[in-house]
């Protein structure tokens, strides 16, 4: 009797170590410390990566969800596949890879239960970061399209007909139009949408159903001009792929001049961040948040009294949420605000500069890790070199000295860090490409793409070779650029 009741005991305990051992705990808590793959930031995942997170407890496989683990691709759409858990781990492998440097945001909401007792995490965790590029020379071509005759104001670049190539949607005063890739990066018009003076768009699933709808920014608000969400049909209502309908919503009353989307309540869904341009008074910047249909209410924020002019989304104190970047026109400084993870955005009190700043792009620019901005001036462009506090310094850098209306960044040589294209306002000043050393210093390429007065700037992989590609908004016919691939030279033999 006493040797059975040692073999239970030896049993219990050796269950009991591997129990600790598989699961990482000994004691029942709700999921803590965890750990996001890739790191958060990086523009180097592979294009097949895996997206995960890691909780110190085991995991209830039965509350993982595409809403409570949700992974947007800003080119693709939300990935819809079943995921893998195992103990702590929840992870998602795409079913096609990603597009080269696509940005990737992946939310860990509170909504995913412990095994242990049933509890979520105390907080959501959101993340971003962009996918590797193939070799390139960073030395573009025209490709001789001349796409439109409208004032194009902004581009933006996705796979709106679920073909696997990047075509592009455009903003501009007047209809919007919907342009569709061949997959060889030549593109013909397929949609005109409205017909509103519209400055800026962003692409992302807005509704949760694996296609990429757009979020307009609109000037002149008052009357027929509010911001609008076109919902992508996905071809399910009898329409092509890529057949875009108006939701019906009136989005705000002020003159909005840009947007941007990304998780900022951490509930899994695209909210959106819209700068308005504030003059006259009382046109400060807004959040409108989701309710996971593409559904928009205003969260009754009004952020800053600055003529905002552009803007862009990331963690930049390191916290697990989305913080705003924002560009200043008029000569004031551009500011930055800090999301508290619910989607509440508090001043960092810091004063950027004092020009006329009209866009801003983030990326990892000096391989720390964290999420440094690029500032397109009217006048010299400025790097801004964040800490991983989210608090910014002037490189000293005076990039240019042209009327710079838009910035994009993208691996563009195939080195591995973030260079930076600047679309020019003016048919004198050719749009410009700034290559990167690695340690965020940068050296004007010596190319001029164009003479043409260009507003808005998109970067992706347009010809399907593997490297950046860039389609330019401009003031009459958009243009495409095309990245050339490197040439194999073999060596000449004489018997």
């Amino acid at each position: 009797m006493t040797t059975r009741l040692v073999l239970v005991l030896l049993t219990a305990v050796t269950l009991a170590t591997a129990l600790i051992a598989f699961t990482g705990y000994a004691s029942p808590h709700s999921p803590a410390n965890p750990t996001p793959y890739p790191e958060p930031n990086t523009h180097l995942a592979p294009l097949t990566t895996t997206v995960s997170i890691s909780y110190d407890v085991a995991m209830d496989p039965a509350t993982v969800t595409t809403q409570t683990f949700a992974v947007h691709a800003f080119q693709t759409g939300l990935l819809t596949q079943t995921y893998e858990v195992i103990s702590g781990t929840i992870a998602l492998t795409p079913v096609q890879p990603f597009h080269p440097g696509e940005l990737v945001q992946a939310s860990a909401t509170t909504a995913t239960l412990s095994l242990v007792d049933g509890t979520g995490p105390a907080s959501p965790t959101v993340w971003q970061f962009r996918t590797a590029v193939g070799g390139s020379t960073g030395e573009f071509a025209d490709s001789g399209q001349s796409l439109g005759d409208a004032v194009s104001r902004a581009a933006a670049l996705g796979d709106l007909d679920g073909d696997g190539d990047l075509d592009a949607f455009v903003a501009n005063y007047g209809p919007n139009r919907a342009w569709r890739n061949d997959g060889n990066g030549f593109f013909i018009v397929t949609q005109s949408m409205g017909n509103s003076d519209s400055v800026a768009v962003a692409l992302g699933d807005l509704d949760g159903d694996g296609d990429l709808d757009a979020f307009v920014a609109n000037f002149n608000a008052p009357g027929a001009q509010a911001n609008l969400v076109w919902l992508n049909d996905g071809g399910a209502q009898g329409g092509a792929p890529g057949t875009f309908n108006d939701s019906g919503q009136r989005l705000g009353d002020s003159d909005s001049v840009a947007v941007a989307l990304g998780d900022l309540d951490g509930d899994g869904d695209l909210d959106a961040y819209v700068a308005n341009y504030n003059f006259p008074a009382g046109q400060p910047d807004e959040i409108w948040l989701n309710d996971g249909t593409g559904t928009f209410a205003d969260s009754g924020q009004r952020l800053g009294a600055e003529y905002s002019r552009g803007l862009a989304l990331g963690d930049l104190d390191g916290d697990g949420d989305l913080d705003a970047f924002v560009a200043i026109a008029s000569g004031q400084p551009n500011r930055v605000w800090l999301n508290d993870g619910r989607g509440t955005f508090s001043d960092s009190g810091q004063l950027l500069g004092a020009g006329t700043s009209v866009a801003v792009a983030l990326g990892d620019l000096d391989g720390d890790g964290d999420l440094d901005a690029f500032v397109a001036n009217a006048g010299a462009n400025k790097v801004w070199l964040n800490d991983g506090t989210g608090t910014f310094s002037d490189s000293g850098q005076n990039l240019g000295s042209s009327t710079s209306f838009g910035v994009a960044l993208g691996d563009l040589d195939g080195d591995g860090d973030l260079d930076a294209i600047v679309a020019n306002l003016s048919s004198a000043q050719a749009n410009t490409i700034w290559l990167n050393d690695g340690a965020g210093t940068f050296t004007d390429s010596g190319q001029n793409l164009g003479s043409t007065v260009s507003f808005g700037v998109a970067l992706g992989d347009l010809d399907g070779d593997g490297d950046l590609d860039t389609f330019f908004a401009n003031d009459g016919a958009n243009k495409v650029w095309l990245n050339l691939p490197y040439r194999v030279c073999l060596p000449l033999i004489v018997k």
